[in-house]
């Protein structure tokens, strides 16, 4: 049994998390051939505050705006500075909290049948109650003002039961070993929600802070749904080896889903692998290669996660009718009306992913190195459809594309010791090429407009999913006649410290043709690496890793774009000005304009460099107890491009989006000092 226990303050003001929970894990061996278990795990975990905007109002800021005044009021943005706010006076006006309660529960018995078969049954809950409240009082200051106060509650319930009805088998003939498994496995996910808000309280204490509190009784709301998804499955394993030369697996699964209709809720997927000890064999002599193997399989999984869990059916939202005229007694009615698209052809998303691979050792395996060739095929993508507003409703759920993945994966490692050092160390890197190879509908690209600042990403056959799309620069507009120019050619926001757009297709016409592909969200490269060492008690561990070849829209270039608030630094020193420096490379500021359409400027290198952690300890022996001490670092430096302004390439976001500004917290850099016993 254990328990813990967390209490830390977040790194921005008025932000905290706190963490209790208790686990345990009781195992009674009740005969030679039953035995009985159960894992339990129960937390709760209280979080206040929230990132909100609050991020993005400290970076997109005006900064000459003051967090206060002389006279100790919140400081106050300039009637020039639209849009800037004082994020030190919204984090005083605004701190929701949540309280998160989980039980996870497990309960298992084994039957050893015999040597070789054993039965094993399991059976789990997962409870999650979750309580969100959030109080906006009435304010006016630091230049934003609310005139009314509201409150938000919303409460939720998620349980999960599960069983798993397991066989074993194993068994030895001679150099011949089979390792088998069988079973059926189910689960039921049960989602409650109930929310409300409430508006106009006469008293903002803390002990009104409830839904009927608010006095404005037409604008209470109350929402509230109840959702079901089951699961299914069938499987199997077969494990046979002979002598530690010869490796063979094989597995089928099939899986059924209860978002899919009753003709599609099934999938099969099948998979083997299979290996080559060449080491092993009498014939393989070489003395300094201790290892060798020849590894190659080829398998597939089914994915049917997408955020409904009703995506096959059309949805229905309440909606309230006035019926009579003005002149008459008007009479509100409740009623329903279709509120989001159904698909019932929707079916599993499958990834088939064929590998081939090596693994080699040498001296005794001090030296190790391991290569794989893999090639993921994964058709049927699940997402939400794109459809024009004018459709008025919610888009349905479809199998959208079908994606290749395929890349190489290498892996080295050295271990050895100089007298009492022992040291080691360790590499990796991963090249991947990501490709669209058919879109839906026989479409070859769809482009997709992000609907924030102009920004653009476009799904193309024989391109990468959701790259960035927009047009290549040429420079500063510069003169009068450069602005006709390229007005007469289309470009209709040309004028005078202005962007110039490449007419990339050479016709004398600036249109939507001319825009290309300016990169992927997907890195062509990942690396990592390890040392390690410890000498006489000491012990030094440090992690680095790394992205290469990755790009995403700027988080700033947007904003930088309005000059009453703040910009990047490159982009201000580099910007075009009238005749002291006519070949800017960037755009001038012109108040009150927001000109520019998604451009090669508007997309940052996010590659980087990034010490992961840094720990260097020492151990006392004092028999029978043994106490370390250690100073530990986490994200110690990242080396990135000098023109990135965001707050850190490793979190960026999610692929062809912009950061998500509120949501995303800086990295910290954390510095531990802690101490370990051990009796």
């Amino acid at each position: 049994m254990s328990a813990e226990y967390l209490n830390q303050e977040g790194i921005a003001l008025n932000t905290g998390y706190q963490k209790a929970g208790f686990r345990s894990n009781i195992e009674a061996q009740v005969s030679k051939m039953f035995k009985i278990g159960n894992n339990a795990n129960m937390t709760y975990r209280y979080t206040e505050g929230s990132g909100g905007t609050r991020f993005s109002d400290v970076i997109f800021n005006a900064p000459i705006i003051p967090a206060y005044d002389e006279d100790g009021s919140y400081g106050e943005p300039d009637t020039q500075l639209t849009g800037s706010k004082n994020a030190i006076a919204e984090v005083g006006w605004n701190t929701p909290n949540n309280h998160n309660y989980r039980l996870m529960d497990n309960l298992f018995m084994e039957f050893q049948i015999t040597d070789w078969l054993k039965f094993r049954f399991n059976g789990g809950i997962d409870i999650v109650y979750n309580e969100y409240k959030s109080f906006l009082p009435k304010f006016n200051d630091g230049g934003q003002t609310n005139t009314r106060n509201s409150y938000t509650e919303t409460r939720s319930k998620n349980f999960m039961w599960m069983t798993d009805y397991l066989l074993y088998f194993d068994k030895t003939f001679g150099k011949h070993a089979i390792h088998a498994m069988g079973g059926f496995s189910q689960q039921l996910f049960t989602k409650d929600d109930l929310s409300g808000t409430a508006k106009d309280f006469v008293s903002e204490v803390d002990n009104m802070h409830v839904i009927n509190g608010g006095t404005n009784a037409r604008e209470r709301g109350l929402s509230g749904g109840k959702s079901e998804l089951a699961l299914a499955s069938y499987f199997g394993r077969i494990n046979y080896d002979y002598a530690g030369r010869y490796l063979f697996s094989f597995n089928l699964r099939a899986d059924g889903s209860s978002r899919f209709r009753k003709d599609k809720r099934w999938g099969v997927f099948p998979s083997f692998s299979g290996a080559w000890r060449i080491s092993e064999e009498k014939f393989f002599n070489v003395k300094p290669v201790s290892n060798l193997k020849l590894r190659a399989s080829w398998g597939q999984l089914g994915n049917q996660s997408i955020g409904s869990w009703y995506p096959t059916i059309a949805s229905v939202s309440k909606e309230n009718v006035v019926f009579g005229t003005a002149a008459d007694n008007q009479i509100l009615y409740a009623g329903y009306t279709q509120s989001k698209l159904g698909n019932k052809s929707l079916e599993w998303e499958t990834t088939t992913v064929t590998n081939i691979g090596v693994d080699l050792g040498f001296f005794n395996n001090s030296l190790s190195f391991s290569a794989d060739y893999f090639v993921k095929n994964t058709s049927g993508i699940l997402r939400s459809m794109v459809l024009p507003l004018s459709v008025g409703l919610g888009a349905p759920n479809m199998n959208y594309a079908e994606v290749q993945n395929r890349g190489l994966d290498l892996e080295i490692s050295y271990k050895g010791n100089i007298r009492d050092l022992h040291y080691s160390v360790g590499a990796n890197v991963s090249f991947l090429h990501n490709e669209i190879k058919k879109l839906s509908s026989g479409i070859n690209e769809e482009v997709i407009d992000i609907g924030c600042y102009g920004g653009v990403t476009i799904n193309r056959i024989g391109e990468p999913i959701s790259a960035l799309y927009g047009y290549k620069t040429d420079g500063v507009i510069t003169t009068s006649e450069e602005a006709k120019k390229y007005k007469d050619m289309g470009q209709g926001n040309a004028k005078v410290g202005r962007l110039k757009y490449k007419d990339l297709d050479g016709n004398g016409v600036i249109d939507g043709k001319d825009r290309t592909i300016l990169g992927s969200f997907i890195p062509k490269a990942t690396a990592g690496m390890t040392l390690s060492a410890d000498w006489k008690g000491f012990d030094l561990n440090m992690v680095f890793s790394g992205v290469f070849g990755r790009k995403q829209h700027s988080p700033m270039s947007f904003q930088n774009r309005m000059p009453n608030r703040n910009m990047s630094r490159h982009w201000y020193d580099n910007r075009w000005t009238l005749g002291s420096d006519p070949a800017g490379k960037y755009p001038a500021l012109i108040q009150g304009e927001n000109y520019e359409e998604m451009t090669d400027l508007m997309v940052a290198n996010s590659s980087f460099v990034k010490m992961k952690s840094l720990t260097l300890g020492y151990t006392f022996n004092l028999k029978p107890t043994r106490i370390r001490v250690f100073l530990s670092g986490e994200n110690l430096f990242t080396i990135k491009d000098k023109t990135f302004d965001g707050f850190d390439p490793e979190n960026g976001n999610s692929v062809g989006h912009y950061t998500n500004w509120g949501d995303d917290f800086p990295t910290p850099r954390i510095l531990l000092i802690g101490t370990n016993l051990t009796f």
